[in-house]
């Protein structure tokens, strides 16, 4: 992350060489549904919906240099390599998890969530979301 003069963050104006980010969503328990996306630095990505451990559907999109960046700096917007690596809710053993793993400029960082909302998590996952929506249309 690159803290600015002003003691703020700057945002990146490239994606790194080596980004690569993983997206899974969806059931706790994989048979009940889940996705799993995959993004590349040249914006080649897969998003594989899995239910009862078969995959029911695979789509490929092609991101452009601009969407990848809008990801990249939410990524750094938000902190994520400074995220815990695990947030639960020890009162609930179903629902919905989501894990995201990233790489990029040589570091390498995965977070998971089950059950819980964590603001910074979300605003990058919702932004990845919303990219691919648009895509759905």
């Amino acid at each position: 992350m690159l803290i600015g003069l002003n003691g703020c963050i700057e945002l990146p104006t490239e994606v790194p060489d080596d980004f690569q980010l993983e997206y899974g969503w969806g059931a706790c328990y994989a048979f009940w549904g889940r996705n799993t996306l995959t993004i590349y630095a040249n914006g080649s990505a897969t998003n594989v919906y899995e239910e009862e451990m078969t995959i029911e559907y695979e789509k490929h999109y092609n991101f452009t240099d601009e969407e990848l960046l809008e990801i990249y700096t939410e990524v750094i917007r938000h902190r994520f390599f400074d995220l815990e690596e695990k947030y639960y809710n020890p009162g609930v053993l179903d629902g919905s998890c989501s894990d995201l793993k990233i790489t990029a400029d040589g570091k390498k960082h995965r977070v998971s969530v089950s059950n819980r909302h964590i603001a910074p998590f979300d605003r990058i996952t919702e932004k990845i979301i919303g990219i691919i929506n648009s895509k759905d249309v």
